[in-house]
């Protein structure tokens, strides 16, 4: 998968480092490394505006849900690498448990997204079952080892079910993109995908003008 940097105008080049698997765009956590939680995912989510905008201004189409999907994917894959990073370094359980909860809000907000708007418009084209049955099956099994931090009786216990949501959710974002998302552009009209676009700039209170 080719990774391209991202355009000057952006104001982010000069701090990038590795990509994150994100096609045609150059984000990394490199420079969130060794500040707090709060600060990456507010850096985070000022990435993907930057994204989103560079992407309207440019004129080359309006936001395609699809697009915004992948835009999310790249803050949340900064985000699932700080988290393993301060897991390491973590020895409590309730420690544990406060840092999964940030995990929590985030992956499932992106989780009821997808369901709520993608799945439902692709069902016309896919039906229930296939690639959305087991898209819905991977959210309740990424959810399910959430919760299983949650009610973990030791620290070792706790830190195994978030290492497995960690890399079930990167797992599950793969598929997505490689499969999911380009059916998405292959059965759905542009004009849908760009409808739902705007549905999702609405939910997310991203302004695209």
């Amino acid at each position: 998968m080719h990774c391209s940097p991202l355009p000057r105008e952006l104001g982010l080049a000069d701090s990038l480092g590795a990509p994150l698997p994100l096609p045609g765009v150059f984000v990394t956590a490199r420079g969130l490394r060794g500040v707090g939680l709060r600060d990456c995912l507010d850096d985070a989510h000022a990435v993907a505006g930057r994204i989103a905008s560079y992407i309207w201004h440019q004129g080359r189409h309006p936001l395609r849900l699809t697009d915004a999907l992948i835009g999310e994917h790249a803050v949340i894959y900064a985000l699932l690498d700080h988290i393993e990073q301060e897991l390491a370094g973590l020895d409590g359980l309730t420690d544990v448990q406060r840092l999964t909860r940030t995990l929590a809000a985030t992956l499932l907000s992106h989780a009821r997204v997808e369901d709520s708007m993608l799945f439902p418009a692709l069902e016309a084209h896919l039906g229930r079952d296939g690639p959305l049955a087991c898209m819905r099956q991977e959210h309740a099994e990424i959810e399910a080892a959430i919760e299983d931090v949650a009610n973990a009786a030791t620290c070792e216990a706790a830190a195994d079910r978030l290492r497995y949501a960690l890399q079930s959710a990167r797992d599950h974002f793969v598929k997505e993109e490689r499969v999911l998302f380009v059916m998405a552009r292959q059965f759905m009209s542009e004009r849908d995908l760009e409808r739902l676009g705007g549905n999702w700039a609405a939910a997310r209170g991203v302004v695209l003008a």
